[in-house]
Parts: structure tokens; sequence; C-alpha cells
């Protein structure tokens, strides 16, 4: 028997189609991992009206939010911002030859130890 025509598995397949392009499952896509948290009903309720503002689902909303915040917290870890004159010096230490430093040429020359 052909399993594609057994009126049964037509209909699940129909049903998994249509749950799979809904908007819901859209956003899901490559989302494998869980996070729970426990929040206070007011907390929950800022976020929820906040998550609402934007037209968006609150876990959304959460991971969005949360997920630019630990980029800019990540990023004063790996970024360094100057200003003009700061820069400027940067670069001119960057582009000046290095100074001779006779105990770092002895330690480049010498054996690695055993």
């Amino acid at each position: 028997m052909d399993d594609s025509a057994h009126p049964l598995l037509k209909q699940d397949a129909q049903a998994a189609k249509m749950y799979s392009a809904c908007e819901y499952n859209l956003g899901m896509v490559g989302k494998s991992e869980r996070i729970q948290l426990r929040v206070s009903s007011r907390d929950k309720d800022v976020l929820t009206a906040a998550a609402e503002t934007k037209g968006v689902s609150l876990s959304e909303f959460i991971t969005s939010t949360g997920v630019a915040e630990a980029e800019v917290v990540l990023a004063d870890r790996t970024q360094v911002l100057l200003n003009e004159k700061d820069w400027m010096e940067f670069v001119r230490f960057l582009n000046s030859p290095p100074k001779k430093n006779e105990r770092l040429a002895r330690l480049l020359a010498s054996e690695r130890p055993s």
C-alpha cells in the first residue's frame, strides 16, 4: 500500500505543513536551546508590555534585547574606542619601528628548555 495515498497520512502531512509554516514556528528556525528563568510579576508585566509595543513575542523580545546587551558587554572587553587624538597616537606607535629589547632578543635566540 502506498503510504502517501492513506487519508490519515495525507491529513497529518497537511497539518504538519500548515503548522511548520505558521508565523510562530518561523521564528524558531535554528533554535535548539532553552533558558528558564523566574521573574517577579511586575517584571513580567513590563517585559510583556514592551514586547507587545514592539509587536514581537515575549521570548523574541527577551532574546533580542538580551543578546543586544550581551554584545555591548562583550564588545567592551574586545573593542577599544579612541578619540581622534588617541587614535593618531596609537597609529603612530604601530607605524614606528620597535625599540630594541636585548632581553627579548636573548630569549628568542635561546634554545627551548626540554
